[in-house]
């Protein structure tokens, strides 16, 4: 198995008015997705709801895509939990449907200290097979993944890459060439992706490629084949929303109403949290009325 580049769409997880997860959405998402050339998708992330699904409902999805795109395209799943025995388990579990990776945050909420984070990922990846995608991502941990500590978790047996959200462009440059070869980067922020390619990222998990997977992947194999001025002018135009996802909060309720306006099933969201208001759509119409998505 190669390693782990490209956008990966860290997919919404559509929901019936019931609560129950639409799997016929979720189907007809991931065809329109493998049609128009997406490079991989990520099943469970946190735009995925993962935190309002219960542990069997999240291996339901993991099964259902792994069904559904039938080695396709690849895919990844977000295997993030509190016990260090659960993340275990739902790693085993994507792996042996056929998971390329997992995307692993240091248990949210916990607080861990460094050494403590270090021996979370050694144990973790000591008794898994599948490539581990790292996930820095201050807000969502609580905690900060400094460079000393990516470069010791580097180290362990199966880490292939890290998605880098500490919104410090430098972290991906030095990861891209202290580390070059043993740890990919990915861009993790919506509004930083154009200079995590010039610093060397080598993948994106992206948001906005939920509703807009052709525009996002243009821009990443642009800048990756050295098109800087192209790669640019589809950044401006997408820079706008980019930055509207990451400023105006309620990500995933935004990115399920743009998924709606394209034609595909963004569905409800889960409790707690709440439907856009009418001033947030209008809000969201505002941005994309000049903005061309595909």
């Amino acid at each position: 198995m190669g390693k782990l580049k490209g956008v990966y769409i860290v997919m919404a997880t559509p929901f019936l008015k019931d609560g129950a997860i639409d799997f016929d959405g979720v189907t007809k998402n991931l065809e329109h997705y493998i049609k128009v050339g997406a490079h991989g998708v990520m099943v469970a992330g946190a735009l995925g709801e993962y935190l309002t699904m219960t542990f069997d409902e999240r291996k339901a999805l993991v099964e259902h895509v792994a069904k559904v795109i039938d080695g396709r395209i690849p895919f990844t799943v977000g295997t993030i939990a509190h016990r260090t025995e659960d993340v275990i388990d739902l790693t085993n579990h994507a792996g042996a449907h056929g998971a390329a990776g997992v995307m692993i945050l240091p248990p949210p909420g916990t607080g861990l200290m460094e050494d403590e984070i270090i021996a979370f990922y050694k144990d973790v990846t000591a008794a898994i097979t599948t490539p581990v995608l790292l996930y820095n991502n201050p807000g969502s941990a609580g905690m900060d993944m400094d460079f000393d500590v990516i470069k010791e978790i580097a180290d362990f047996p199966n880490v292939d890459a890290i998605k880098e959200a500490s919104g410090d462009i430098k972290r991906i440059t030095r990861i891209s060439t202290e580390l070059k070869g043993k740890l990919t980067p990915f861009c993790g922020w919506e509004d930083m992706h154009h200079e995590s390619f010039l610093a060397g990222a080598k993948g994106w998990v992206c948001m906005g490629a939920n509703f807009a997977p052709g525009l996002t992947r243009d821009i990443f194999e642009l800048a990756e084949s050295g098109d800087i001025v192209k790669a640019r002018a589809l950044t401006d135009i997408y820079t706008p929303l980019a930055r509207y996802l990451e400023t105006a909060g309620k990500v995933t309720q935004t990115t399920k109403y743009i998924m709606g306006k394209v034609g595909l099933v963004g569905g409800e969201v889960r409790a707690p949290r709440l439907p856009l208001t009418e001033e947030e759509m209008k809000n969201i119409d505002a941005v994309l009325e000049s903005i061309e998505l595909y």
